[in-house]
């Protein structure tokens, strides 16, 4: 995705009843590709605290990751009930093959349909673009090492 969704969108579109909420992310990288990805340790803690978040404020649901290949995960955002996405080309047309009947929900941006709004189904709904949370706002030093608390900080506070 082109960022991460503050947490508080999470909270302010999952219905309080929700029974199952997961959350997809790609498969990581062996430890030998790994150091191709200088961020994946940040992905990981940023995955595990969503969950955590998640949890605490779904205390009813079931609440896990799945990994997994692209197409599966277009597969299984494709047959969700509740899509919720960055901003990416990818959870776009996973929205775009949703059912009408399911709710889909994407933040409006000059990166999807030029921000403007088009009309795709009733239940397609277009955020009211949320601060995206980027990591080069939070890299450390110049080894694009990612200052991981402040990111998160940034991911969970509520005052975005």
């Amino acid at each position: 995705p082109y960022g991460f969704l503050p947490f508080k969108v999470y909270k302010e579109i999952i219905p309080r009843n929700a029974k199952e909420i997961y959350v997809l992310t790609e498969s990581l990288m062996s430890s030998q590709d790994s150091a191709n990805v200088p961020n994946q340790k940040a992905c990981v803690a940023i995955t595990e605290a969503l969950l955590t978040y998640l949890s605490n404020h779904y205390m009813n649901a079931t609440v896990g990751l799945r990994r997994g290949s692209s197409g599966e995960a277009f597969y299984q955002l494709a047959h969700s009930s509740i899509m919720i996405s960055p901003p990416s080309s990818f959870g776009f047309f996973a929205g775009l093959a949703q059912p009408d009947s399911h709710d889909v929900y994407l933040p409006e941006t000059h990166l999807i349909a030029s921000g403007n709004n088009v009309f795709i189904h009733h239940h397609f709904h277009w955020m009211p673009f949320p601060k995206i949370v980027q990591f080069g706002y939070y890299l450390a030093d110049h080894d694009n090492k990612i200052d991981v608390e402040a990111f998160l900080k940034m991911l969970m506070s509520d005052e975005q």
